[in-house]
């Protein structure tokens, strides 16, 4: 292309967009705020009380309270940014005392403000504004204030707006570093992000709706029918008294009838089923609203049937979701402390990420991590090692763990050769690899005494057995199952013992034959 091709493909790469809103033959460009298209708010006209009204119920605040422990279990910290820029570590540590040093409102703790932004998912988006102050020579959040979804909208272009007395319709500006933002699932269409509560509507509302008739359901035939019996002709005035002593039965469990009246109870019956319709109904409302809440239902609700690992894989999806949640808050957090740098430090400096972390599951598997990365390199952090572990270091020596001691060597069983037994480095003496540690003649003697027992008390029961099926037409699968039954009566130390020395004997055999210049 040439030069001025370039320029013309330039100019039109920077001109307005051409599928957004201004172009989109559906969209009614009256509108300066776009209304929340959730189908819930919308068929419902009403604002989020809606959301109020589930959250409200017994089963979603249940599944609410399992979620938010899951995610305030989780400890946080701030890890710097770029370390080797100037100024980073900085940004970091006073993003940490913030953290460390601040309420982030009166009434409120830091709990209570992750929990705030992590109802995004349920309510689709959470707001939280941003008050400054100065604090010595740095500007920094005085408080950090929840705020309700009612108060914001966007306009066309996705901008948020804030609607105040002035502007109930159409929304102010709230300009730059003053409202933190988490939304769910949003997208061009929806701005306003996707409620998880919009899923729980109807199940909520059939399950209300589904009480109202279990209750009925209840008083008919949770307890017998009274069925009274009068002979024909019998005057009203003895019907009026059957029946209210049939009334008097039900309330006192008791009641005085003329004679030749009789009284049947008759029980409701449910076809064999642990369950009435309602019951059902109830249930698998409980069901839809866990499968929106947690992506899963067994790990809730056992039912009549069910297994561990479905259990175990109901919980990995819960658990996969409530990582994507913990991601959106953090990256709220990151907003936050961007903020923070550009106000302090310029908008240069790197600033510091937030990051939630599990200690406890994590402690032993990263030690782990950390013995093997020991082994491999002598350059590993020690520091680093004992801050993710939250090992405090040794003050003084007296507070220094001590390890423990080796375990003493394995004793040798009765019967064992002593010369043997002194001369054997795995119980004292130091294999030094050299021409002197040659095996001498009790070594020897020791060696083929071992040798014989090992033949004797393992090898040869497994050779006879072998010759026997062989005899018999069996299987070499046979012959392995009924292994266990050869050395049902074995001594395993005593084996144990013979086996290290056998293989010692073989150590000693090769470094003399070495020594000596054998092939």
């Amino acid at each position: 292309m040439t030069p001025a091709e370039v320029r013309r493909m330039g100019r039109a790469l920077r001109a307005s967009e051409i599928a957004g809103r201004s172009s989109d033959p559906r969209f009614f460009h009256a509108l300066t705020v776009l209304p929340n298209p959730d189908p819930v708010l919308r068929q419902a006209g009403r604002d989020h009380e809606v959301f109020d009204a589930i959250q409200s119920d017994a089963h979603v605040m249940g599944e609410l309270r399992a979620v938010r422990g899951g995610l305030l279990a989780f400890e946080h910290r701030v890890v710097a940014g770029d370390t080797d820029a100037k100024g980073a570590a900085a940004a970091a540590e006073l993003c940490e005392r913030y953290l460390r040093d601040s309420r982030p409102a009166p009434g409120m703790t830091w709990p209570d403000v992750i929990w705030n932004m992590g109802m995004y998912v349920f309510r689709g988006q959470a707001f939280h504004e941003v008050v400054w102050g100065n604090e010595g020579a740095q500007l920094m959040p005085t408080a950090l204030l929840d705020r309700p979804g009612r108060r914001f909208a966007y306009n066309a272009d996705n901008a948020l707006r804030v609607l105040t007395r002035a502007q109930p319709m159409q929304g102010e500006d709230p300009g730059p570093y003053r409202i933190l933002t988490t939304r769910h699932m949003h997208s061009a269409d929806n701005p306003y992000g996707w409620a998880v509560f919009s899923s729980c509507f109807w199940p909520y509302t059939f399950k209300h709706a589904g009480f109202k008739w279990f209750v009925k359901y209840c008083e008919r035939v949770g307890i017998p029918w009274a069925i009274g019996r009068y002979p024909s002709g019998t005057p009203e005035p003895d019907q009026d008294a059957l029946e209210e002593g049939l009334q008097q039965l039900i309330e006192a469990a008791y009641a005085a009838l003329p004679e030749g009246h009789s009284v049947e109870l008759v029980e409701a019956k449910n076809g064999g089923s642990t369950r009435i319709p309602q019951q059902h109904l109830v249930h698998e409302c409980n069901r839809e609203m866990s499968k929106a809440l947690t992506s899963q239902t067994l790990a809730t609700e056992i039912n009549e049937t069910g297994a561990r690992a479905a259990s175990e894989t109901h919980r990995d999806r819960e658990q996969a979701g409530h990582a994507c949640d913990r991601e959106q808050i953090a990256y709220t957090f990151d907003e936050l402390f961007r903020w923070i740098t550009e106000l302090n430090f310029g908008p240069e400096v790197p600033p510091p990420r937030f990051e939630f972390y599990e200690e406890q599951e994590a402690r032993k598997e990263r030690a782990e991590v950390f013995e093997i990365a020991a082994r491999l390199s002598d350059n590993i952090s020690e520091e680093a090692m004992l801050k993710e572990l939250n090992i405090a270091r040794a003050a003084t020596e007296a507070d220094r763990l001590q390890r423990p001691a080796a375990p003493p060597p394995l004793a040798p069983p009765a019967g064992t050769p002593p010369e043997f037994a002194r001369g054997c480095p795995i119980h004292g003496a130091a294999l030094d690899h050299t021409a002197g540690n040659q095996p001498d003649a009790a070594t020897a003697r020791a060696a083929g005494e071992a040798d014989t027992a090992i033949a004797r008390d393992f090898l040869n029961p497994i050779a006879g057995r072998l010759a026997e099926y062989e005899a018999q037409g069996k299987t070499l699968q046979d012959f392995l199952a009924d292994i266990p039954t050869l050395f049902a009566d074995l001594d395993e130390d005593q084996l144990a013992f013979l086996t290290r020395d056998a293989m010692l004997a073989a150590h000693l055999d090769g470094q003399a034959a070495v020594t000596n210049g054998d092939n």
